[in-house]
């Protein structure tokens, strides 16, 4: 097997992976909008509404960035780079270990 069919084949698994994430993700989001709809009158509830749909939204767009990266990549079949640029993988990473911080924090 040559290494870019080796190469195709991972690009393939690598977006797939990444769609079924972004499908979970969206459908998570939308579930907990419709489930939890914060009182108006309790600015702290809200506020923590708030972040948590801002956090999953970002993680949202996040998926969709390495999709499109992912689908980049695959235009050009001569390709044999990683998939997902270095500083857009180090940017979810950052992101994703800000978010568990925050949520980490919120329950102490």
């Amino acid at each position: 097997m040559s290494t870019n069919t080796i190469f195709h084949s991972r690009q393939k698994i690598v977006q797939t992976a990444l769609s079924a994430a972004l499908e979970q993700a969206i459908c998570s989001y939308e579930l907990f909008v419709s489930e939890h709809t914060p009182d108006p009158q309790n600015p702290k509830e809200f506020e923590e509404h708030h972040k948590a749909c801002k956090s999953a939204l970002t993680h949202i767009e996040l998926l969709t960035k390495l999709i499109k990266a992912a689908d980049l990549s695959a235009e050009n079949p001569e390709r044999t780079d990683p998939v997902i640029p270095e500083d857009l993988m180090q940017q979810s990473l950052r992101q994703i270990e800000a978010d568990l911080e925050t949520h980490t924090q919120e329950e102490d």
